[in-house]
């Protein structure tokens, strides 16, 4: 094999690689894949069960992912209509009685810390309530309950943007993380506007 041929070989090879990689999915949380069918989703072991949720297409709730957080509760998976996965809702357990919103928040900060780590930070809302009842320092979780109060951050990928949320059951709050795939929102988007014009 002469120097020419080579580096022919060698530049094809580079070439196919690249080409495969570019193919790849990105990954996304939880050890999953955008745009991966759910088909695809339950190669990995994944259990899933549909819900309604009109919003973003064919939704499941899904269990025994190959990565977890040990006080996750539920993860929401969605696919749209074209059966591709776009978004990733979780949401944590309760943190019962936390009218102070002290474990909550504590949580919260360490999740904030950890995503800093693997995504860009980008604008915070932590907005405390600012009539006198809701503002007492014991009404921190029934103000965000009521939505008299809001906290939660965004961050972002090259292909995502992410959400960390705190929500609340009366005095029970709980954390919420929303995964969004920016290019499989785009093509939902698109789908959902089809349908909507093929009803009319």
């Amino acid at each position: 094999m002469n120097r020419r041929t080579s580096i022919l070989l060698l530049t094809s090879v580079l070439i196919a690689a690249n080409q495969t990689k570019a193919q790849e999915a990105p990954p996304a949380p939880f050890g999953l894949q955008w745009q991966k069918s759910a088909a695809e989703v339950q190669e990995l072991g994944v259990k899933l069960t549909e819900v309604e949720m009109a919003d973003f297409g064919t939704s499941y709730a899904a269990t025994h992912l190959p990565k977890a957080l040990s006080d996750l509760e539920t993860v929401i998976l969605s696919f749209g209509y074209n059966d591709s996965l776009f978004r990733i809702a979780a949401i944590s357990r309760e943190f019962s009685n936390d009218d102070f919103g002290t474990s909550v928040r504590s949580r919260y900060n360490e999740l904030a810390t950890s995503l800093a780590k693997s995504y860009s930070s980008g604008t915070v809302y932590e907005r405390k309530a600012t009539e006198s009842y809701y503002s007492a320092p014991d009404k921190f979780s029934y103000a965000i309950s009521e939505r008299k109060a809001v906290w939660f951050r965004m961050f972002s990928s090259p292909d995502a943007d992410i959400e960390l949320g705190i929500g609340s059951s009366l005095s029970d709050p709980y954390w919420r993380l929303i995964y969004t795939h920016r290019d499989g929102e785009k093509e939902f988007q698109s789908a959902k506007g089809q349908r909507e014009a093929d009803a009319l």
